[in-house]
């Protein structure tokens, strides 16, 4: 194909060589102030990688990292993420909670998306608080044996533990095809590095959390359901299933909402009850 195939990038070429026939010397510092602000940008941003540690899906190295760099144009915005206006409407009786309170302060810094992680706000007990909230993810398992089980999480490369919903016929058909679509029916897990966790909720439930400020969506929530690559406007997550049809592997719910680490004993409280909600939503259980 001839260079005259791509009139405007010619032009732009011309551009810069007259800019350097002119100042050749003010051009090439601009040049390498823009070279440099790129390598510490990337630089900063593969160190932020590698410190969050291990999980998801991705390799831990300079591989993983480069991909994530290039799966983020596909990505939800941070604006998307924390405007409950984007989910899908209710549907019908599955909002498992009534109430919940407003979280105090703003929202931590979280960054990532394999694995995705919360930067500030952590608690000192953090490691005390994770340890708690994984025993009440084991008493979950205790109480709902025929409902749930637990495993290392598949979302996380099995670095973590995490809890499967076994028995298809308790959800309702919107749970069965949301659930069904993640690997093995992984619907909770808790993060080692920060006390933050993942959690597959209802659609009034996450908008609730949402609003709330105890969380916020995946940067990959709703990736394969048409309603992720719509603008606001326009959005249309499709007709809810009126039946239990299993849903597409590899896709994430739209409601698959990243929780943020407990700061309290307060917290962990109001934490375990979204912890509760998934599992009613996500294996049906009843209590």
């Amino acid at each position: 194909m001839s260079s005259s195939a791509f009139p405007h990038f010619e032009l732009s070429l011309d551009s810069l060589k007259a800019l350097y026939r002119r100042a050749p010397y003010s051009f090439n510092a601009l040049s390498a102030f823009i070279a440099s602000y790129l390598v510490n940008t990337a630089y900063v941003d593969y160190q932020k990688f590698m410190r969050i540690g291990r999980g998801g899906l991705l390799p831990y190295n300079v591989l993983g990292w480069a991909i994530s760099l290039l799966m983020r144009p596909f990505t939800l915005s941070r604006q998307r993420m924390i405007d409950a206006d984007g989910l899908p409407p209710p549907y019908k009786r599955d909002a498992a909670l009534s109430s919940l309170p407003k979280r105090k302060g703003g929202r931590p810094q979280v960054y990532g998306l394999a694995p995705q992680r919360q930067l500030n706000q952590k608690s000192e007990k953090q490691k005390e608080y994770t340890s708690i909230l994984n025993a009440h993810l084991d008493s979950l398992v205790s109480e709902h044996a025929s409902a749930i089980q637990t495993g290392p999480s598949a979302l996380e490369g099995g670095s973590v533990p995490a809890l499967f919903s076994i028995d298809p016929a308790r959800r309702s058909p919107l749970s069965y095809q949301y659930v069904s679509g993640t690997s093995h029916s992984e619907f909770a897990h808790i993060h080692g590095y920060d006390g933050s966790l993942h959690l597959t909720m209802s659609p009034a439930d996450a908008r609730l959390v949402i609003t709330q400020g105890w969380g916020q969506l995946h940067s990959l929530s709703g990736i394969g359901y048409r309603g992720f690559w719509m603008p606001k406007f326009l959005r249309n997550w499709g007709p809810y299933p009126s039946s239990s049809n299993p849903g597409k592997g590899g896709r994430l719910p739209p409601t698959y909402t990243f929780i943020y680490s407990p700061r309290n004993e307060e917290e962990i409280e109001t934490i375990k009850s979204l912890i509760l909600a998934a599992a009613k939503f996500s294996a049906g259980i009843v209590v």
